[in-house]
């Protein structure tokens, strides 16, 4: 009996231990999560892709999916030969993006780099930079906080932020506009655009992408004050 009371306490000993133990899902910073998300991009690492977003994993892998095909619109001009809207299945998901790399006009993704990000209370500095681009100062206002405050409480969590990452792909440069939530201590990508790019003006269908710097259009995109005012931030 003794024996057995001890095999108890020793087994839930460990169980303690393994739950003190364990990780708590999430990144230490919105950035820390937006630049995990663009290197699971550049190695078709697709688990590490869904692994930097809260919310229901069917949507994800839609919301990825989808974003991957404006991508691949963005860099070849062709449209996919298929919708991925509609694959909520991670091994289908895999499968899809596998095939697609074998197109003749698919995006190189090896060669995507994270340039940095740009803080939105900067945001104003940056305008001229990126053809005028703006976040307006109502983004910062007291109701846009408001609001803020009320969409991370009916979805559990603490906060929303908006998180703005640079990248570069085939000499083409992007921004990545993002939503995020955080935990405690942990920030999860809530979705694409979202909120911030409502504010931005920026069209939804993009999912979040913005083409600074693709095919030539630039709009007044003035790419090397640009990468010197991110490498600052680095």
């Amino acid at each position: 009996m003794r024996r057995l009371l001890l095999c108890v306490l020793a087994l839930m000993l460990l169980v303690t231990t393994g739950c003190a133990t364990k990780q708590k899902p999430g990144f230490q910073s919105p950035e820390d999560a937006a630049r995990t998300y663009l290197e699971g991009l550049r190695d078709a690492d697709f688990d590490r892709m869904v692994s930097t977003f809260a919310g229901d994993k069917a949507k994800i892998i839609s919301e990825i999916l989808q974003q991957y095909a404006v991508l691949f619109s963005m860099e070849s001009g062709y449209y996919l030969p298929q919708n991925p809207q509609d694959i909520r299945d991670g091994r289908a998901a895999k499968d899809f993006i596998t095939q697609i790399s074998k197109e003749q006009n698919a995006p190189k993704l090896s060669t995507l780099n994270v340039l940095g990000f740009i803080p939105l209370a900067k945001f104003s500095d940056f305008s001229p930079v990126l053809g005028g681009l703006k976040l307006p100062d109502s983004y910062f206002g007291e109701g846009a906080i408001d609001l803020l405050a009320k969409r991370a409480k009916e979805n559990g969590a603490d906060s929303i932020a908006g998180c703005i990452a640079a990248f570069e792909l085939n000499e083409n440069v992007y921004l990545l506009v993002l939503d995020e939530y955080q935990y405690g201590d942990k920030w999860l990508i809530r979705q694409f655009g979202g909120f911030l790019a409502s504010f931005m003006y920026l069209y939804a269908g993009w999912m979040g992408l913005v083409p600074l710097s693709v095919g030539g259009t630039d709009a007044g995109f003035e790419e090397d004050t640009f990468r010197e005012m991110i490498a600052s931030m680095e």
